[in-house]
């Protein structure tokens, strides 16, 4: 077991990662600030995986790959295709590529990721 995640860990716990602005997301507000810790595999390879958070706001962007993410803390409201989910600790969602998400994020969100291009 190389990596582990504590509940209770803060954004400050992980590395700035500035994903947001890197894949065009669309802010309604101030930007946000996210952060990631990178566990194994590549954005530029076809599987990543770790831990990414963000703060309290919302945003929306086109996933440019597939995505399995487990919120491990916060709440957030995620909207595609019409149909909105409340999304909160222990919550898996599935985000094909392609598809266009709105995040409204309640409180402070870390998720557990698996991106598969």
């Amino acid at each position: 077991m190389q990596r582990v995640y504590k509940q209770g860990m803060k954004l400050t716990d992980l590395t700035p990662a500035g994903f947001l602005e890197a894949a065009n997301a669309k802010f309604f507000g101030p930007k946000m600030q996210d952060v990631m810790r990178l566990d194994a595999g590549s954005f530029d390879g076809p599987l990543a995986v770790g831990i990414w958070g963000v703060e309290k706001g919302e945003f929306e962007l086109v996933y440019g790959a597939s995505e399995f993410v487990t919120v491990l803390s916060g709440r957030v409201i995620v909207t595609a295709g019409g149909k909105s989910h409340e999304l909160g600790p222990g919550d898996v969602c599935f985000t094909p590529k392609g598809e266009t998400v709105h995040w409204n994020v309640l409180e402070e969100v870390r998720k557990a990721f698996i991106v598969v291009s």
